[in-house]
């Protein structure tokens, strides 16, 4: 009669692996990438001379850290002062941006995109923490973008994509 005995540290292996590329099959494997603006798949869908037009929307809700900032103060709509400010976190920062989205296909492989549109945020109760609230009106804002497709193999595709996106915020702080 034989006797097996398992050690503890034999399914190490296994566990050391396992959260890894669970991260890599749910990241790579999905067909869209989110993040403060909409991004969309990230391989090329358009073909050669092909345009596309169409509209976005995202909602972000998130706390940021802000630090080594300034603040101007504005008085009747002149500048009256302004100095350092202190190191805080914007709690519930909120934002809203709409765009109009142009795309054209550069080559089968590859294709570009312009945003145009306006983003509005806000967000309240963090900084005195006495009712404040910021709100602004819808501002300007304007991204832009290339897609690739690297290898695309039926079933599976391999793509990139790189993203740039400008708002600004001008808004009130009632406190």
């Amino acid at each position: 009669m034989k006797t097996y005995t398992k050690s503890p540290n034999s399914n190490m292996f296994t566990e050391i692996w396992l959260s890894p590329l669970m991260f890599f099959i749910i990241s790579f494997g999905g067909t869209t990438a989110v993040a403060l603006d909409p991004m969309g798949p990230p391989a090329a869908n358009m073909e050669h001379g092909q345009f596309s037009i169409g509209a976005d929307f995202s909602h972000s809700n998130t706390d940021l850290e802000l630090t080594n900032g300034v603040w101007t103060e504005n008085l009747d709509g002149a500048f009256y002062d302004w100095g350092e400010a202190v190191d805080l976190t914007l709690k519930d920062f909120k934002v809203d941006r709409g765009y109009v989205r142009l795309g054209y296909g550069i080559t089968d492989n590859c294709e570009t995109f312009l945003r145009v549109g306006g983003s509005r945020a806000e967000f309240g109760d963090s900084i005195w923490e006495d009712s404040e609230k910021f709100d602004c009106r819808a501002e300007p804002s304007l991204g832009l973008g290339v897609k690739a497709t690297f290898y695309d193999g039926g079933n599976f595709t391999f793509g990139g994509l790189f993203q740039a996106n400008w708002a600004g915020f001008d808004g009130k702080l009632n406190a």
